[in-house]
């Protein structure tokens, strides 16, 4: 009897335990690589009212291509990035400066939104931009 519990448990469990186990292909980012165009921009809770705005773009959108490692904002260099959870973090150099940038970003289907929350020292928006796939 013991011997037949220990094969239905083999049978029925191990399957559901080697499935629960999957091995997940892919990255954090994996959704983020593609060539997204610009659709729309919100910058609101600025410290100076005056910057906050909203834009629609009908034509002549800002277009952003992003690869496993790079991503590559109209026509500058591509930089490399590094994902943290939902947060990508791009670092430049200029000059004896570094400079790190970090967003967090979400893709729902086709649309990826990026949201950056400036420090209250660089203007205090928030600026949300929306993103189609191309």
């Amino acid at each position: 009897m013991k011997t037949y519990i220990k094969v239905l448990l083999f049978i029925f469990v191990v399957p559901i335990l080697i499935s629960s186990c999957k091995d997940d292909d892919e990255t954090p980012g994996a959704a983020l690589v593609g060539t997204w165009e610009e659709k729309s921009f919100v910058s609101s809770g600025c410290v100076d009212p005056d910057d906050n705005e909203s834009a629609t773009c009908t034509s002549s959108c800002e277009r952003i291509v992003v690869t496993e490692n790079t991503v590559k904002i109209g026509s500058d260099p591509a930089i490399p990035y590094t994902i943290n959870g939902n947060q990508l973090s791009i670092t430049e150099s200029s000059g004896g400066i570094t400079i790190t940038i970090t967003v967090t970003f979400e893709v729902s289907g086709n649309t990826l939104t990026i949201t950056q929350q400036d420090e209250a020292s660089d203007g205090g928006c928030k600026n949300v931009s929306t993103y189609i796939r191309v």
